[in-house]
C-alpha cells in the first residue's frame, strides 16, 4: 500500500468536476478503483479534456496544449 500514480487522461469532451457533463466522467473512477485494487492509494490525475477540439479545426494544437503540458510538468518537479 502507499504506491503513488499519475494518470495522463485526454478526452473528446471536458468532464471535469463542477462542468455539466461530470456524471459522464467514469475513467477516473475506473481507474482509481482498479489501481486501488493494486495498491496505488494516491492516484494524481492530469485531464486534457476537449481534445475534440482538435479534430474539428476550432483550435491548433499548440494553443491546446499549452495549459496541459505546463500541468504535466508542475506533476514532475525535480526534487
Amino acid at each position: 500500500m502507499g504506491k503513488k500514480a499519475t494518470f495522463l487522461v485526454a478526452t473528446g469532451g471536458v468532464y471535469d468536476a463542477g462542468t455539466a457533463m461530470a456524471s459522464f466522467n467514469h475513467v477516473e473512477p475506473y481507474l482509481r478503483s482498479v489501481f486501488f485494487f493494486l495498491g496505488v492509494t494516491d492516484p494524481k490525475f492530469v485531464l486534457a479534456g476537449g481534445a475534440s477540439v482538435l479534430m474539428s479545426g476550432q483550435a491548433d494544437r499548440a494553443t491546446f496544449l499549452k495549459p496541459h503540458v505546463e500541468a504535466i510538468r508542475s506533476q514532475f518537479v525535480a526534487a
